[in-house]
């Protein structure tokens, strides 16, 4: 069959990927076709159910929100004010690329490499590397503090913005690994604190750690 574009325009009222009148054209998305997710306005945003796997030539969420319980095998582009969460059980199976304004949160698995600029927050596993740009921001984990965890090399620069906004200090003082990796490249130039109350800090002095 030949490659479409296909929309999601929740006509079927319901948040199920695998239902045909949810998209425009009115067909399920597979393989070769490329996927749109664009309309924050909709009730009902995309999710693939736990269980459930699907696959994309391309998946772009520029508005919206993309929920996965289940499994999808695609690059996924987020951008504009586009969300991905990966759940508990769910994973993406291609490169990740997460551009200014956009947001990912993922609790399950990115089998391929992440290339962020806009929010990310990971308490999952990243398989491939991860590159962190000058507008990346990281959410720690809540409520203890959980930092990320990726298989292959980080790259890090810029000015990293870190978000500690619902993390319970558990002791004082309180560490964790904010990064673990396999490697790493370059370094952070400056830091941007939010979330941490008038009688917190944060050091900088170590950062990330190499190995899992």
């Amino acid at each position: 069959p030949s490659a479409m574009a296909n929309t999601w325009d929740a006509g079927a009222g319901t948040t199920n990927w695998g239902t045909s009148n949810n998209w425009n054209p009115n067909v399920v998305p597979t393989t070769t076709d490329s996927v749109i997710v664009n309309d924050g306005v909709l009730a009902q945003q995309p999710k693939i159910d736990s269980g459930d796997a699907f696959s994309a030539n391309q998946t772009g969420i520029s508005a919206g929100s993309l929920t996965i319980a289940g499994s999808l095998t695609s690059p996924v582009s987020v951008s504009g004010t586009g969300s991905l969460v990966i759940q508990t059980g769910g994973g993406v199976t291609g490169n990740v690329t997460n551009n200014s304004g956009g947001t990912v949160s993922n609790s399950g698995s990115i089998t391929g490499n992440v290339d962020n600029s806009g929010t990310l927050a990971s308490t999952g596993t990243i398989t491939g590397y991860l590159q962190l740009t000058n507008s990346s921001v990281l959410q720690i984990g809540a409520p203890f503090g959980t930092g990320m965890f990726v298989a292959g090399e980080v790259g890090l620069g810029g000015t990293l913005a870190l978000d500690f906004a619902g993390v319970i200090f558990s002791t004082d003082p309180m560490s964790f690994d904010l990064i673990s990796g396999a490697s790493f490249s370059n370094g952070f130039s400056a830091f941007d604190l939010a979330g941490l109350a008038s009688d917190q800090s944060f050091s900088s002095q170590t950062v990330a750690r190499e190995g899992r």
